[in-house]
């Protein structure tokens, strides 16, 4: 099994690689370049940017907000709200370690030294990745058509729904992992939640899309945000989804905004986005270095 795991994200490093350097290919044969020459341009896409970071940062303290609840909702073992956000925040930041594993490793570790059981943590990933994936579906679902060239919409949904019952199947095979599911009705306010953590991921897109002068609505906008993620999400191996996330936009946006504008949209939403895990990390270390202190 284990080697099963590290030849899925083998290959999803060599996708995350290869895509990379597609999209690094487009934007040098782009006027991509040339518009980020343009100083006025170049500065409006930075407050772009830069505006878009603190939304994002927002979003991530959602993500820890989902977690809290789902956490409360599948143990009775309680870990207080700020302690959960600062933890999740911090290892948040390990989504950038090759491999796409180490925010799991580190929140994982961290909850453990608060009380939390393995298996109630196990528990809430698999609830939460489950439950990120089809958040992302509700917003994206819009635009699944454009992606027809590439992947048949019924190929994508079928994956989904396999990795679904593939995620559901575990959690029924292995008692001690089963009670620790909470009733559907518990886990509405979680998705509320990450639907809302996507309607910011969107607005973050949208407000450096407006900075640049891209026209795109904001509706539109928050679909390849959230389809965009999901592609990177679910590609094992991708740090953060590089590479995967770009090359998703691309599809989805080329045949409706030049191809230059779409490579700089793609870029300033990776910086912001970046941004935002580092501010939400820097915002949540003080809290977790203090819990260790004696």
């Amino acid at each position: 099994m284990s080697r099963h795991r590290e030849a899925a994200r083998l290959l999803g490093t060599l996708l995350s690689v290869g895509l990379l350097a597609w999209i690094l290919h487009a934007f040098a044969n782009s006027d991509a370049m040339a518009q980020l020459r343009n100083a006025q341009h170049a500065s409006a896409l930075a407050r772009g940017v830069a505006a878009g970071i603190p939304i994002y940062a927002i979003g991530v303290g959602l993500l820890g907000v989902a977690w809290w609840l789902l956490q409360r909702a599948s143990s009775s073992q309680r870990v207080g709200f700020v302690t959960t956000e600062a933890c999740y925040a911090v290892a948040q930041f390990g989504k950038y370690v090759p491999g796409n594993v180490a925010h799991y490793a580190g929140r994982h570790t961290l909850l453990h030294k608060h009380g939390l059981s393995h298996a109630s943590l196990v528990v809430c990933a698999l609830l939460e990745a489950a439950l990120l994936v089809c958040a992302a579906l509700a917003w994206g679902a819009p635009l699944i058509d454009r992606l027809g060239h590439w992947l048949s919409p019924a190929l994508i949904w079928g994956a989904i729904a396999l990795g679904g019952l593939g995620c559901l199947a575990l959690l029924m095979w292995m008692p001690r992992l089963r009670q620790l599911v909470p009733a559907p009705a518990w886990l509405l306010p979680a998705v509320c939640v990450l639907l809302l953590f996507f309607a910011l991921m969107g607005t973050t897109l949208y407000v450096i899309a407006a900075a640049s002068g891209i026209p795109a609505g904001f509706l539109e906008l928050t679909a390849v945000a959230a389809l965009s993620w999901a592609a990177g999400y679910l590609v094992v191996g991708a740090p953060a989804g590089l590479g995967v996330r770009e090359a998703t936009f691309l599809i989805l946006l080329r045949p409706h905004v030049p191809e230059g504008d779409v490579l700089l949209l793609a870029a300033g939403f990776r910086a912001a986005t970046f941004g935002g895990d580092l501010l939400a990390f820097l915002c949540g270390l003080p809290a977790v270095i203090s819990r260790k202190r004696p």
